[in-house]
C-alpha cells in the first residue's frame, strides 16, 4: 500500500529537501489556454506579489509567461512555489488551493513530477482518493522509469516513491541508490552531502 506524507512529515525531509531545491530549474514551452486559466493566472500572480519579496522578479514572469502557453513544467513549479509559500511562509488556505489546482492542471497536462507530488500529498491535499493517488503514483513513475536519460530530480523522486513505497514495491536499497545518484547529478557540495545522508538515514533506515 502507498504510504502518503504531509505538509508536517518528518520522514519525507530528506529528499523532498532535494525535491524544493530543484523547484525553479527546468526551461519551459508552449500550447494554448481558455479563460478559466486566465483568472487562475491573475489569482497567482496576485497572490505572489505578496510574498515576491525574497524571490526573483524574472524567474516568476518567465514561470508565469510559460504557464500561460500551457507548460506543464512551468505549470508543475507554479504549483510547487505555491507548496513552498504555504510550508515556509504561513500562508493561508488560498495558497494551498492554488497549489492543488496548478498541480492536477500541471499533471493533467503530462508533468510527471505534479503526478507524483499529488500520489504522496506532498502539498497536503485531502479530497484525492486512494485509488486517484494511486493512478498517479503509477503513472507519474511509468514515465521517468522510461527516461533514456534520467537527470537529478527524476533521481531524487525515484529515491522517494522507493522508500515510500510510492507506484512501486518498496524497496530501501534502491532507494538509497537513486538518492545518492540525486546528489551525484547535482554536484552538492561535500559538507551538504553529508547532512542530507544522514537525514535520509535517519528517516529510513532507523524504523
Amino acid at each position: 500500500m502507498m504510504q502518503m506524507t504531509t505538509k508536517h512529515s518528518h520522514k519525507y525531509e530528506a529528499t523532498r529537501t532535494l525535491l524544493c531545491m530543484a523547484t525553479l530549474v527546468f526551461i519551459c514551452g508552449c500550447s494554448k489556454r481558455g479563460n478559466e486559466d486566465e483568472r487562475l493566472l491573475d489569482d497567482t500572480v496576485t497572490l505572489i506579489e505578496q510574498y515576491q519579496d525574497q524571490m526573483q522578479r524574472d524567474t516568476v514572469q518567465n514561470m508565469i509567461d510559460a504557464a500561460r502557453e500551457g507548460d506543464p513544467k512551468a505549470e508543475w513549479k507554479i504549483g510547487n512555489l505555491m507548496v513552498l509559500i504555504w510550508t515556509y511562509k504561513e500562508a493561508n488556505e488560498e495558497v494551498r488551493e492554488l497549489a492543488n489546482k496548478w498541480l492536477r492542471k500541471a499533471a493533467k497536462d503530462g508533468s510527471e513530477y505534479a503526478m507524483l507530488d499529488l500520489a504522496m500529498n506532498v502539498n497536503g491535499l485531502i479530497e484525492l482518493t486512494e485509488q486517484q493517488r494511486m493512478i498517479y503514483a503509477k503513472e507519474g513513475i511509468h514515465v521517468i522509469q522510461n527516461k533514456t536519460e534520467k537527470n537529478d530530480l527524476d533521481a531524487t523522486y525515484l529515491s522517494t516513491c522507493y522508500a515510500e513505497g510510492v507506484g512501486v514495491e518498496r524497496n530501501i536499497e534502491e532507494a538509497y541508490k537513486w538518492f545518492m545518484t540525486s546528489l551525484d547529478l547535482k554536484n552538492v557540495p561535500e559538507q551538504e552531502r553529508k547532512f542530507l545522508i544522514d537525514q535520509w538515514r535517519k528517516s529510513y533506515l532507523s524504523e
